[in-house]
């Protein structure tokens, strides 16, 4: 945040630009389809499963699904050492909504003197906090309009330690270039031998049970089911096309794909 005080000590203050997805009117939708699941929706099965019973297709079961009762709390952001409050409702405020599928969510309900799904930009220093304000209420001897806020730097490319080689890939390094011209390498180690896991001091005996878990779900679950039941309003978000990659001959199953660089 940016402030800055004219001659008559009136304080302004300058967010940068704050952009939200709305529905196409007035709504933002920020948390939808909130659910709590039990051990019948998932866990049941997969246990009945891993001790010799019938095979778990992973689908959660509704039945163990739990939707809370939402109730509206307003956002509340402050700023400075003093927790000054920062104002917004004039412009946006808090609400449970429908989905159009008939879900609920927590969003934002843009007013009528605000541009639906753009935050505040410009605040005024009042005795309660910083008060939003229009563009066309700053005076003219407020500048904040030119102020700018610096991108992040960047710091170079990602390397993995070397300790990422104990234990070793299983497979051979590849590259693929990424929609922002980064190139990332990659490789296939098996499960239980991903550096993330190696914290866990599991023992032979440990990993030779979850690898073989891990196998039967990757052999057993496919890629391209639905696990959990799809939102009732809203579009999912997407990821780059390259970042989906198909494990070398062998590899199909209890081996998970490792980043090991990016670099421009």
């Amino acid at each position: 945040m940016k402030l800055q005080s004219n001659d008559v000590g009136d304080v302004y203050a300058r967010l940068p630009r704050i952009l939200f997805p709305t529905d196409g009117t007035n709504v933002t939708y920020l948390a939808a389809d909130m659910s709590l699941y039990s051990k019948t929706a998932l866990f049941n099965s997969v246990e009945t499963w891993f001790s010799g019973g019938s095979s778990s297709i992973g689908t959660f079961d509704p039945d163990g699904r739990h939707i809370p009762p939402l109730a509206v709390n307003p956002l509340r952001f402050s700023h400075g050492s003093e927790n000054q409050d920062i104002l917004f409702s004039q412009f946006a405020q808090t609400a449970i909504l429908e989905t159009p599928g008939g879900g609920q969510a927590f969003g934002l309900e843009w007013t009528p003197e605000a541009t639906a799904g753009v935050w505040p930009e410009y605040f005024v220093e009042t005795a309660a906090g910083l008060e939003a304000v229009s563009t066309n209420e700053i005076p003219a001897d407020i500048l904040l309009s030119e102020t700018d806020f610096p991108l992040a730097e960047a710091r170079g490319p990602y390397r993995s330690p070397i300790s990422w080689n104990t234990p070793a890939p299983a497979s051979m390094t590849n590259t693929v270039t990424l929609s922002d011209g980064s190139n990332v390498k990659y490789a296939w180690y098996r499960f239980v031998d991903q550096p993330s896991v190696q914290g866990f001091s599991w023992t032979a005996e440990e990993k030779l049970e979850i690898q073989s878990r891990i196998e039967q779900i990757h052999a057993t679950w496919s890629t391209t089911q639905n696990f959990m039941q799809p939102p009732t309003g809203g579009v999912l978000a997407t990821l780059d096309p390259s970042l989906f990659v198909t494990p070398p001959a062998g590899l199909e199953a209890g081996y998970v794909p490792i980043v090991i660089e990016q670099s421009e």
